[in-house]
């Protein structure tokens, strides 16, 4: 009897491995009892459709906290939620210092189906990608991905920036375009003082030089005080330097988030801040510190200080300052009132260039799915449905339909186009309604400035007509690299090597600029130092990057 109940036990132990050996599984066959339904495929709904699926699915995300959000009770989240029938349980890493919750998770293995919004490199997104961490989404994209299809039709740059030398897409990105932020490196001049001094708007550099001293000089404030500070700046405001835009008078100043200081010389990376022009520049910068016509704080200051300097006493003090808002006064402020976009500046040798970009609103690696996900289709099409361009974005976004935005029934938009949309009223700090572009977009300039015409909200209005103004003399595409993929080792020696340079390249700028440094018997010098850092290297593997881009 003892025997038959072994063997009975023994055959029902054969029975159930056979039966789950021959049962499907793996990430495309396997779903929930929850949902009772037996393929993934089958649970999903058709591409580019909403709901995602017909039962829900949960989906765990790791993604970076953002001032002001609760995501688990988030109005975009909830409605989201009910569009897609995807609920996301979220572990939210800080808001600062979210590196060190990424690295940790990814070492550990402990990671969720999706990082979302942590500002993943190029670098990263390779070596995780590389090793299975990251899924390739390339299949996903060509059976699910109607959105981001679309977009590659439309922005060919995009599959461009986000495709990794091995052929290969590891993450769903994010598109804001923004016109205004493609010539940011704006300076602002006080229109009223040029009014008081009956003066015209300067276009060349020499121009410039002499407006500047009449501001110091002649009382444009009108208060009896010798206290007018020709021209101010701030170190680490958005593109608050000085040189951000006085150096392209003389040479293209590619200082970006994917430049540095480096541009494309007929394919060729080369470092502008050692050229001779860029020696021209300085030499110009020298001559108006020299003669007082530039703050010496414009090297230390803050942010903070900055404002100070343009919104404190009972006058205006500060004649011209560079931003790419209004720099030394706060938009709201009554005073920015008084300030105008100066038009880019023509040099002694006629160079008239506006910094611009063509890669600067398309950013990788805001969503990665990994091989930790057991839907990874539905998370694809998740973060696909994000970029649609329209009511999610705007969502995303800005907030609210019908609270804080809706669809414009007339009026004109931003770029003198029929309205898209209107907004209805700002966000807070603490709306909690959007998701503070943590989640992939897809603004493109379109919809941006598809916005309607609103005298309550003119900032748009206003930044729009200020980059007008510099568009005309738009840096030549050819001189700008692109976003690059660095596997890891080119990546580690990479920012070794760039932050020994940059930091020498602002130290010595100011240097020279403020006669702390000869600039005509150290340059030589100055160039020496650059090579020693190691310049040579950092342009070669820059190339290296670049050239493997271009096959």
């Amino acid at each position: 009897m003892r025997r038959n109940v072994r063997l009975f036990w023994m055959l029902m132990l054969v029975f159930v491995f056979l039966t789950s050996a021959c049962s499907p599984a793996g990430n495309n066959t396997e779903s929930s009892q929850n949902e009772g339904i037996v393929t993934v495929e089958e649970n999903m709904t058709e591409p580019g459709s909403f709901p995602i699926v017909k039962e829900k699915v949960t989906l765990k995300v790791l993604i970076r906290g953002a001032s002001g959000v609760d995501f688990d009770t988030n109005t975009f989240t909830k409605w989201y939620e009910e569009k897609t029938n995807v609920h996301i349980q979220f572990e939210v890493a800080p808001e600062n210092g979210f590196e060190e919750t990424l690295n940790l998770a990814l070492a550990s293995g402990n990671y969720p189906d999706m990082i979302i919004g942590m500002e993943i490199k190029p670098a990263t997104e390779m070596l995780y990608g590389k090793s299975g961490t990251f899924l390739p989404l390339n299949d996903m994209i060509e059976k699910y991905g109607v959105n981001m299809k679309k977009i590659f039709d439309e922005k060919p740059l995009v599959q461009q920036v986000i495709t990794a030398p091995d052929g290969n897409i590891y993450s769903v990105p994010d598109i804001g375009e923004c016109f205004h932020c493609d010539y940011a490196k704006r300076m602002w001049i006080n229109k009223t003082w040029l009014d008081n001094l009956g003066l015209k708007m300067p276009t060349t550099t020499e121009e410039y030089y002499n407006v500047l001293k009449a501001f110091k000089t002649q009382d444009p404030n009108g208060n009896g005080k010798a206290d007018e500070i020709p021209l101010a700046g701030a170190v680490g405001g958005w593109n608050t330097e000085i040189e951000g835009f006085l150096m392209n008078s003389f040479i293209y100043n590619p200082m970006g988030s994917t430049q540095t200081g480096m541009m494309l010389d007929q394919g060729k990376v080369v470092a502008a801040f050692i050229q001779d022009p860029w020696k021209e520049g300085l030499a110009y910068m020298k001559r108006l510190y020299s003669e007082g016509l530039i703050a010496p704080e414009t090297f230390t200051q803050d942010n903070a200080q900055y404002r100070q300097m343009g919104e404190g006493g009972d006058a205006p003090r500060v004649g011209s300052c560079p931003g790419g808002l209004y720099g030394c006064t706060a938009y709201g402020q009554e005073r920015y009132k008084e300030y105008v976009a100066l038009p880019p500046l023509a040099g002694p040798d006629g160079t008239r260039i506006a910094w611009t970009n063509p890669y600067e609103g398309i950013t990788s690696g805001r969503i990665v799915i990994t091989n930790n996900s057991k839907y990874p289709e539905v998370a694809f099409r998740w973060a696909d449905g994000l970029l649609d361009g329209g009511e999610v974005s705007l969502r995303s976004d800005t907030g609210t339909m019908g609270e804080y935005w809706d669809w414009a029934e007339e009026g004109t938009g931003i770029n003198g186009k029929p309205a898209v949309w209107e907004k209805l009223k700002e966000k807070t700090a603490d709306s909690n309604v959007g998701w503070q572009t943590r989640a992939p977009r897809y603004y493109p300039a379109d919809l941006r400035l598809g916005e309607k015409r609103n005298d309550e909200f003119p900032l748009e209005v206003i930044l729009f007509e200020a980059a007008k103004q510099y568009e005309p003399y738009k840096a030549d595409s050819s001189l700008v690299i692109p976003p690059l993929f660095y596997d890891e080792e080119q990546a580690a020696e990479l920012v070794n090597l760039e932050k020994t340079i940059i930091d020498y390249k602002k130290e010595m700028l100011a240097r020279f600029i403020t006669g702390d440094a000869d600039l005509e018997s150290e340059w030589g010098t100055y160039v020496d130092t650059m090579n020693q850092m190691g310049l040579e290297r950092y342009s070669q593997i820059i190339q290296e990057a670049y050239d493997a881009s271009q096959k």
